[in-house]
């Protein structure tokens, strides 16, 4: 229940501060908007409490040297969203998620707390609320169906993030954002479509399951080496773009620059290790035989990721931008894992 918890309400929370004003009487849609933000704030701070007190609860039961597929903690599932598809509410944490999740409850906060003056704040403290919401979900659904909601929800907030509070060529950086990333996520879906229908579940009108753990832990998911190879490169495009890697990584120095300084601060915080964790969660461990034999292409990336990024970054005079490029360096170094 934490973990829904943790997921669903700051989503529930900030679609409602930024609704309600808008169909009650103008004196309480004030008061509202006047309030907005601390009740977003406290929020979040509830939130990091939460995530606090179970991550210290659950330190001792989590294999910590088991980063693929180890045994979740506070696991939660029973809840059949459409059971025709074979998709449903199946959270969990393991060695791999539980510090995003706690990273991402404590960086919200200060990301408020740093745009508290933001114009039009009963705006932007809920689209934090709603982001971070959907950045927690990423990490603990153990669906793919639901997974890519959670994936794609991210983009909403941090483009309106960007085209409304962003500096002033924030049109073009928020456009650029969001066709590389949700271009990239499309092809990923390509991805998680051809693993869906590889997979066999009687339960299902399909025959088929998006849950997560089963398509992992099936080795011989897809019996075609050619085809698991495609899927791995399909995974590898969406994931890298997020992360992001030479050479779709573009997108990331005009985003740093034009978004506000939390959007920023989340960029690099956070959503750039989405990309990491989907790699490294689904591509890596749901194909071990496709990653080893692209190495190569691995190593490759990484170390032009690495160098190219460092290099750059030292010739850089704005902060933001300098915070870019030495984040496409440091990412790199995920490919070697």
């Amino acid at each position: 229940m934490i973990l829904t918890i943790l997921t669903i309400s700051p989503i529930l929370i900030g679609l409602m501060l930024i609704l309600l004003p808008h169909v009650l009487r103008n004196n309480i849609a004030e008061n509202i908007r006047n309030v907005t933000k601390n009740i977003s704030l406290g929020v979040g701070v509830a939130l990091f409490v939460i995530s606090t007190f179970f991550s210290i609860t659950s330190l001792g039961g989590i294999e910590w040297l088991n980063i693929s597929l180890g045994d979740f903690q506070l696991k939660e599932e029973g809840i059949s969203l459409i059971p025709s598809i074979g998709t449903s509410w199946k959270l969990g944490v393991d060695a791999l998620s539980l510090p995003m999740v706690w990273l991402t409850t404590m960086l919200i906060p200060v990301s408020m707390l740093v745009e508290w003056d933001a114009k039009d704040s009963h705006y932007f403290h809920p689209l934090l609320l709603i982001l971070e919401g959907a950045m927690i979900g990423v990490f603990v659904v153990l669906d793919l169906f639901v997974f890519y909601l959670f994936w794609e929800m991210t983009l909403i907030p941090m483009f309106f993030m960007i085209l409304m509070w962003g500096g002033e060529d924030r049109k073009y950086a928020a456009m650029k954002f969001f066709i590389y990333t949700f271009s990239a996520s499309v092809v990923m879906l390509i991805g998680i479509l051809i693993m869906y229908f590889y997979t066999t579940s009687p339960e299902t009108m399909t025959g088929h399951t998006f849950d997560m753990i089963v398509m992992i832990s099936n080795s011989e998911l897809i019996p075609s080496v050619g085809l698991r190879h495609l899927v791995w490169l399909l995974l590898l495009i969406g994931f890298a773009t997020k992360m992001p890697s030479v050479p779709v990584h573009t997108w990331l120095p005009d985003a740093h620059v034009q978004a506000p300084t939390a959007g920023s601060m989340i960029l690099a915080g956070v959503m750039l290790k989405m990309g990491a964790y989907g790699f490294l969660r689904i591509a890596v461990t749901a194909f071990p035989g496709s990653t080893v034999v692209f190495t190569p292409l691995l190593i490759f990336l990484g170390m032009t990721s690495l160098v190219y990024g460092a290099w750059v970054c030292m010739g850089q005079t704005n902060l933001k931008r300098m915070v870019a490029y030495s984040s496409v360096s440091h990412m790199g170094l995920i490919f070697y894992y």
